[in-house]
């Protein structure tokens, strides 16, 4: 007999715990995952902290540039303005023309001319060859070397001078050339019409244009004028700004002086002082004309030998600065005292040889002669050496001192001539 297994049909019940248990055993096992790294609570605070300090710096940066625009822009306002108004605004000073030293007549003897200096400021120059070629375009052929006021343009500074003496017709050819980075600074400078005619009292003037000597010296202070000021709104490139700041002060001309100097008698004097050391063979020679009148002094002639044998004014006034011994001048003087003093008489008769021995000396007179008797009056035309000796020595030396002084002797003149000796006694 066959044994037959019999199988039973698994229940409802079991064919789903079957199935739970499969499924259990085939599904993968699934865990939660993330990108995001684990950031600790003590983290995340640190974080939140520099979040705020880097906004609030930032606010803070904010807020003082707002301070600082609104500081600029209305509590320093006029501040500023008027310190771009320095950068821009360029100060020129206007020269005051010096006043002219005249002759009696009103003609002039020294006198003032207008020109300028061109100069430039070399930081203003952004191609100084350029300029330089634009310069010598517009210069007189040959003065001046292109490459020299290249050097010049290209220095380290904020002035250098590149032409002297400029005047009024080349300044209007440079202005119109509109070249950048130059300027004119206006001057005068001084001129004789006379050339060399009364140098010696008249004098001359630095390069600045102050008395260095003579009437230009003595009178500097009223002769030079009061300067004035241009203020100018420029360019970078010193160029006039249309429609900009233009202010001038003027400048106040120096008085001019009339001297009591005779231009055609100064001419006349020259001329004959000039012949009179040629002729004579002297180093120089020196003659005053005077009005003994007024005292006003007419001519004032100076004049010296050169080198080469010829004759010329020499600047220094020898008349003034120059001591000299009074000679037959101090006869008139010892006259005077003696008979102020009562010692003698114009008729006083007093013996006078040709010689005379005082002390160590042996004076004498200009000509040989006899013993001679003569009045005061005779000593005095005859222009005695001796007969004055004689008269000074009834005066004794305190007296004869006083008189001298008196007469000025030993002191300056009231002339106050710059350099003058008050000579010595």
């Amino acid at each position: 007999m066959t044994r037959r297994r019999v199988l039973s049909e698994p229940t409802r019940s079991t064919r789903s715990a079957r199935s739970a248990r499969s499924a259990r055993t085939s599904r993968p096992v699934v865990r939660p995952t993330s990108n995001r790294a684990t950031v600790s609570p003590l983290d995340r605070r640190f974080t939140r902290r520099r979040l705020v300090a880097v906004n609030a710096a930032g606010a803070l940066f904010i807020v003082a540039m707002m301070g600082r625009a609104t500081q600029l822009q209305v509590m320093e306002k006029d501040t500023m303005e008027a310190r771009g108004e320095r950068q821009r605004l360029r100060l020129t000073p206007i020269r005051a023309e010096r006043g002219d030293i005249l002759d009696r007549f009103g003609a002039p003897l020294a006198m003032s001319v207008r020109d300028w200096r061109l100069v430039t400021d070399p930081s203003l120059v952004a191609d100084p060859a350029a300029t330089a070629a634009a310069l010598v375009a517009v210069l007189p052929v040959g003065s001046v070397d292109q490459n020299w006021l290249t050097a010049k343009l290209s220095e380290r500074t904020r002035y250098a001078i590149l032409v002297n003496g400029v005047d009024k017709a080349l300044k209007d050819r440079i202005d119109a050339a509109k070249i950048g980075g130059i300027f004119f600074v206006e001057r005068f400078r001084r001129e004789n019409p006379a050339a060399d005619l009364a140098r010696s009292v008249i004098g001359r003037v630095d390069t600045e244009q102050r008395g260095a000597s003579g009437l230009e010296l003595l009178f500097n202070d009223q002769l030079t004028g009061v300067d004035g000021l241009l203020r100018s709104e420029r360019s970078e490139q010193g160029l006039q700004i249309p429609g900009g700041k233009r202010t001038v002060d003027p400048a106040t001309s120096g008085k001019s002086f009339v001297t009591t100097l005779d231009r055609s008698l100064q001419y006349a004097v020259d001329g004959m002082n000039s012949k009179a050391i040629a002729d004579s063979g002297a180093k120089g020679g020196i003659v005053i004309v005077s009005d003994p009148r007024t005292g006003d002094i007419l001519a004032a002639s100076n004049m010296e030998l050169t080198d080469d044998g010829g004759v010329r004014s020499t600047g220094r006034n020898s008349a003034l600065v120059n001591v000299y011994e009074p000679g037959s001048v101090n006869k008139v003087i010892t006259m005077a005292a003696a008979i102020e003093e009562r010692v003698v008489t114009p008729q006083t008769t007093i013996s006078v040889p040709d010689q005379y021995q005082v002390g160590d000396h042996k004076f004498s007179d200009d000509r040989a002669h006899k013993m001679m008797r003569w009045t005061i009056r005779d000593v005095l035309v005859n222009s005695s050496n001796v007969g004055t000796i004689k008269v000074a020595q009834t005066l004794n030396r305190s007296r004869l001192d006083r008189y001298l002084r008196g007469f000025g002797l030993g002191s300056k003149t009231a002339i106050n001539f710059p350099g003058e000796s008050g000579g010595i006694l």
